[in-house]
């Protein structure tokens, strides 16, 4: 013991390594990117769990183990934030989490750790505080990205300061603090910005794009129908991809010119197609969609209302592309126009009035 010098903390360079990017799985490390974008779905998930999280079993009186100092010893094995963030993203690896929800956490709290480091040499789960974790979160958005070289997004600095809400809320409910530190509306909220609204005239360009050559009732007759349908749910209802994508035959009221919207939550919106809307979902189903030729090809698409050219459901990836492909044929090469086009009732209804003619002829045309 005379040997030993005075402790230290272990140099700065050690402490300003990534996070470790594995994800634990199977007992198996994978590389994971260091800093990816932080969907809210996953983080939303990740608060859930946290809620839901129950304090680790304490030992049954009477035994051996069940002695206040070896139960303390118990929760405070686990000392240091590293240490810390291991068993919480090890106990949701041991509950099922889906392996994306690992990387956010691993990627989101490792920045936490190495804040902690660099502004105050914090180590120690004890010595966290709430105005710690409140300079971190407004030091998110002022510090460029790892990966992106970029200033994080407001979207993203409430994606990473979930993930700090959620493990805060774990360290409470196993005992590691008494209560949790993370600063009240610390969240940001991101404002939700409306799409840009699609011109009459340039509808019409996209109409006229979906048209494709062939014969009556064979595929492209077919591709085209469905591309019509697809660019009057849109503007008709507004929907999100991700909606559009869900949506069942069944889900289409063809005699009270409604679709029926499940939202994530199982949320039930009915939303009204127009005229020409309606006709060219009817058109899409009778001349597409409800034919021999359109047997959906795997057992998931069998109920499914837009279906790919390979008779598979439609995914938002290819729902991407088919916009690509539309907007470069109308003309649209520079600024592409992204499935995302807000309701009918975010225009005025009287500028698309020149335009009803041409429309139910596009909607007719075979």
């Amino acid at each position: 013991m005379h040997d030993l010098g005075p402790m230290r903390p272990p140099l700065r360079a050690n402490w300003e390594e990534p996070w470790p990017p594995e994800r634990i799985q199977g007992g198996h490390a994978e590389l994971l990117p260091t800093e990816p974008h932080l969907p809210e779905e996953a983080v939303l998930a990740a608060d859930q769990y946290a809620a839901q999280a129950q304090p680790l079993p304490a030992p049954t009186p009477g035994t051996p183990s069940s002695t206040a100092g070896e139960h303390k010893a118990g929760h405070l094995a686990l000392t240091t934030v590293e240490q810390a963030i291991a068993a919480y993203v090890q106990e949701m690896c041991a509950t099922g989490r889906a392996p994306k929800t690992l990387r956010w956490h691993q990627t989101s709290l490792g920045a936490l750790r190495r804040f902690l480091w660099r502004q105050f040499h914090l180590t120690d789960i004890g010595s966290l505080t709430r105005s710690c974790l409140q300079a971190w979160i407004s030091d998110l958005p002022l510090v460029l990205s790892a990966r992106t070289g970029a200033t994080r997004t407001v979207g993203t600095v409430a994606a990473y300061a979930r993930s700090a809400r959620a493990f805060c809320n774990w360290l409470v409910r196993q005992g590691y603090v008494s209560e949790t530190l993370f600063p009240k509306d610390a969240v940001p909220q991101a404002q939700q910005g409306l799409p840009h609204p699609v011109e009459p005239e340039a509808f019409v360009r996209l109409l006229r794009a979906c048209q494709l050559a062939g014969s009556p009732g064979g595929l492209n007759a077919g591709m085209t129908a469905r591309n019509r349908a697809i660019l009057w749910l849109l503007r008709d209802t507004g929907l999100q991809v991700s909606e559009l994508c869900r949506l069942r035959l069944a889900d289409v009221d063809r005699a009270g010119g409604t679709v029926t919207v499940r939202g994530k939550r199982g949320h039930l919106r009915t939303l009204p197609l127009s005229a020409e809307g309606q006709r060219a979902v009817c058109t899409y189903l009778d001349q597409a969609r409800l034919t021999p030729a359109w047997e959906p090809a795997v057992p998931e698409a069998r109920d499914r209302l837009l279906l790919t050219e390979r008779r598979h459901p439609l995914t938002k990836n290819s729902l991407t592309l088919l916009f690509r492909r539309l907007s470069r044929r109308a003309g649209f090469t520079r600024t592409p126009i992204c499935p995302s086009m807000p309701s009918a009732s975010c225009r005025q209804e009287g500028s698309w009035q020149p335009y009803r003619s041409s429309l139910g002829s596009l909607i007719s045309s075979r």
